[in-house]
């Protein structure tokens, strides 16, 4: 069994061929170089030579990356990203609480997502009541006092309030039903 190679090791089987950009799922929707998987491979060794030093930047560019690994299968040279971003995420660790001290409003934000996420979305009648409380938000005007207010700005809840769906009247929700014909030619597969 070989041993693990280390960031920088890995970092080297990287050519920066470029084949990994065009399925790079960051790298498409940002266009930005650092955040495509040879920017990061670069960003990754740059740290783990003691080039870079750790910093908001450099973490921004490494959590911006969804460890699909499509660039894996992409690489010609077989360069490990996947591991390599692993082992950069878990070093960097200590100097990520450090970096990041957090204000209340960064607190507030981390708290309800991860509140959201592992307490809500995988129970069905929770994620139920949200919805309830936010129809009732919306079809009570709540939304626009607390606007009006400057609360949802105080608390700095502007881009969730923003992305919040509006909620449609109890009485407009349709039942599923029960079957669903297709559409379109029928196409015979031999």
């Amino acid at each position: 069994m070989t041993a693990r190679k280390t960031v920088g090791q890995a970092a080297l089987d990287c050519v920066h061929c470029g084949l990994c950009l065009p399925v790079c799922p960051t790298y498409l929707q940002l266009g930005d170089e650092a955040d495509s998987p040879r920017g990061r491979i670069y960003l990754m060794r740059a740290w783990a030579e003691g080039r870079q030093a750790p910093s908001t930047g450099l973490l921004t560019h490494l959590d911006r990356c969804l460890v699909c690994r499509a660039c894996e299968t992409a690489c010609p040279s077989g360069v490990q990203f996947g591991a390599m971003m692993e082992d950069t995420r878990a070093a960097l660790l200590p100097a990520r609480s450090a970096l990041l001290q957090r204000g209340w409003q960064q607190r507030l934000h981390a708290a309800l997502g991860s509140f959201v996420l592992r307490r809500v979305l995988p129970h069905r009648s929770r994620l139920h009541a949200l919805v309830q409380g936010l129809r009732f938000y919306q079809s009570a005007g709540l939304d626009a006092v607390v606007r009006r207010v400057g609360l949802v700005r105080a608390l700095g809840l502007s881009a969730q309030e923003a992305i919040a769906p509006v909620v449609p009247p109890a009485g407009a929700r349709r039942a599923w039903p029960e079957v669903i014909p297709a559409l379109g030619r029928r196409h015979v597969v031999t």
